[in-house]
């Protein structure tokens, strides 16, 4: 039975909680599965490489009291508050499996008497309404599973600050977020926080060996970890948060088995100058990979054709692409 510990961030800070997931992905023992907890005050959370004026409301969210904020890993724009719990599953690269992590987190709805189904790419179901979303992150040691769980969140907040693409609902069969999520509340009013919690630890430790209590931890330890400090200092900053979107002259979108894609070109005498990928791919380290083949090229569909790659998402982006023009 391998070995494996718990983590309870004590925090409300979403750029905290972000930079304390980063600092265990880059500096926990490799050897170890790590079960961490968390939970965001008012928040949108969008994927790394994501154009959050094009995901939400940010003046307005902003306005009202909320944050938004990016994470490191690929995906799709999450609203969170305090009736929604964070949940991360941090594991050797070599143990990476999303199928055993989904059915811990469904174990845990098991023992609150609901049935979870696994549906798409990354969602959890209850009775058809998605109840939890996943992201993942992979580095050469670590492997990151984290996800959200609606426990009493108010959904009439996603559902005004969020601004998803047509196409993404389409493709799910759907009409309005709205109409696609659920609280555990909705299913059993007797649900809260600390229930889902403990059911999430138990069914952790129904499959890892642990060996100490719970540790909660807090901006305290900001003072004693200068990487983590600098984490917090990224996931602060504006330009990483909500960067900046300059003017292109060419812009297009577009969906295949990846995610949805919009693509921003600046284009002078015929030839790519600049070019930015958005994406709700959950493989943002091949998003980041388009960009840079572009610049130089020349504005035509044989220029871009002409990118050559053996990465799968890049190059069928590429064709995508290439027939728009």
């Amino acid at each position: 039975m391998r070995k494996g510990k718990i983590i309870i961030s004590t925090e409300n800070d979403p750029m905290y909680n972000l930079a304390l997931e980063g600092y265990l992905i880059e500096e926990s023992s490799e050897d170890i599965e790590i079960l961490y907890l968390w939970q965001n005050s008012m928040c949108i959370v969008h994927g790394r490489s994501q154009n959050p004026w094009s995901e939400c409301k940010v003046t307005e969210f902003t306005n009202d009291g909320g944050t938004v904020v990016r994470r490191a890993s690929g995906g799709g724009a999450v609203y969170q508050d305090l009736g929604n719990i964070c949940f991360t599953i941090l594991s050797p690269a070599s143990q990476k499996s999303k199928e055993r992590n989904f059915a811990i987190v469904c174990d845990a709805l098991k023992q609150l008497g609901l049935q979870g189904e696994v549906s798409g790419r990354n969602d959890l179901m209850v009775n058809s309404k998605k109840i939890s979303g996943s992201a993942f992150q992979i580095t050469s040691q670590r492997f990151c599973h984290h996800g959200t769980m609606l426990i009493n969140a108010n959904l009439a907040n996603a559902a005004k600050y969020l601004t998803p693409h047509s196409k993404k609902l389409e493709s799910k069969g759907i009409k309005s977020v709205a109409s696609r999520i659920a609280n555990l509340t909705d299913f059993d009013s007797s649900i809260d926080k600390d229930s889902f919690n403990k059911a999430i630890i138990t069914a952790f430790e129904n499959v890892f060996e642990i060996e100490e209590n719970p540790k909660y931890v807090g901006k305290e330890m900001l003072a004693e970890h200068l990487k983590l400090r600098e984490k917090f200092e990224m996931f602060s900053s504006l330009d990483w948060r909500l960067g900046k979107t300059p003017e292109f002259t060419h812009k297009t979108e577009f969906k295949n088995e990846f995610g949805l894609f919009s693509v921003h070109l600046l284009v002078q005498q015929g030839i790519i100058t600049d070019a930015k990928v958005f994406s709700d791919s959950l493989d943002p380290d091949s998003v980041d990979k388009i960009s840079p083949l572009l610049i130089g090229k020349s504005y035509s569909k044989s220029g871009v054709k002409s990118i050559v790659s053996d990465d799968k998402l890049v190059h069928q982006v590429i064709l995508d692409l290439a027939d728009l023009i």
